[in-house]
């Protein structure tokens, strides 16, 4: 711009753009004429600055935000509840590849530190485990519920909101956040008798304590 390298963002939805003081200084301050187009910018910004957000200070004064211990829900847990005439439905576990068993041993001992996971002798109900690399080269343990659980289970009713509702809610907001749930399902309570659904079936026997990614109401009941 004007012979300077500036930092913008383009949407071209926008309806005005916008520089702040410095850049226009950075720029070379040059003239700037009325515009030939009335826009009421008062109703879309009322201040527009920028700074700079000390993480140190942050993590300083929100030592339990940034904790590296998984957060749990402590309003509600989640409860299971089953379809009339369903029986229990006990699978075998499934060989793991001997080049990820170590893997696979290493994450089952965290989430049983982390008390996600509870060790089982015995259950009515069992689903095998699917091991998923991610990005991070960690992985993810998450029971196959779609052998048996998932269609005994009944729906969890609640409606999950569309991108245009959320969207619609956020007219007039003036403040906004991003959050990034690390294991956001597992941060969610089950009810201690709806626990032994939630068997899992690997060289050693376990149930989640937590809500585990693939059950079919997780969406719901974390919404």
């Amino acid at each position: 711009m004007n012979g300077s390298v500036a930092r913008m963002q383009l949407d071209t939805g926008s309806d005005v753009t916008i520089i702040s003081t410095g850049t226009w200084r950075k720029i070379g301050s040059f003239q700037m004429n009325p515009s030939s187009v009335t826009v009421p910018f008062d109703t879309i910004c009322n201040k527009v600055g920028s700074g700079s957000v000390s993480v140190n200070a942050l993590k300083t004064k929100f030592p339990e935000v940034f904790s590296e211990q998984l957060g749990l829900c402590t309003k509600a847990k989640v409860k299971l509840e089953l379809k009339a005439g369903k029986s229990p439905v006990f699978r075998l576990k499934r060989p793991v590849a001997y080049a990820m068993y170590r893997a696979v041993d290493d994450e089952l001992y965290r989430l049983e530190q982390d008390q996600i996971i509870s060790p089982v002798d015995y259950s009515e109900w069992a689903a095998p485990i699917v091991v998923v690399w991610k990005a991070s080269g960690s992985i993810r343990i998450c029971g196959d519920y779609s052998t048996g659980l998932n269609d005994a289970l009944r729906p969890n009713q609640y409606p999950l909101p569309l991108p245009q509702d959320i969207f619609t809610s956020l007219a007039n907001c003036t403040v906004f956040s991003q959050i990034d749930l690390t294991d956001a399902f597992l941060q969610m309570e089950i009810d201690e008798r709806s626990r032994q659904l939630l068997t899992i079936n690997t060289h050693r026997g376990y149930q989640y304590n937590r809500l585990s990614p693939g059950v079919k109401v997780a969406p719901g009941a974390f919404q």
